[in-house]
């Protein structure tokens, strides 16, 4: 639980500092940008040198920026639709 909610903490301040940083123009595209990881390759170190329980990290970060981006592609096509 402690490594999913360190996970969820910095996903959402990822995703938050980008849309800060982007400004009201590109507010979406500079959340992205910085919010979303390809750990793939930290999942693969992990469970291949180091303890499988180190990969759980990433893997909840993917969760977390999966699901993000699910939401916002619901606000979008709600928006779009309406």
């Amino acid at each position: 639980i402690p490594i999913a909610l360190v996970s969820l903490v910095l996903c959402a301040a990822n995703f938050s500092v980008g849309a800060i940083l982007g400004g009201e123009r590109f507010r979406q595209e500079s959340s992205q940008a910085l919010g979303q990881k390809n750990n793939a390759f930290v999942i693969w170190v992990a469970l291949t040198f180091i303890n499988p329980l180190v990969a759980m990290g990433p893997t909840f970060y993917i969760l977390y920026h999966n699901i993000y981006n699910s939401w916002q592609i619901y606000r979008f096509e709600r928006r779009r639709n309406q």
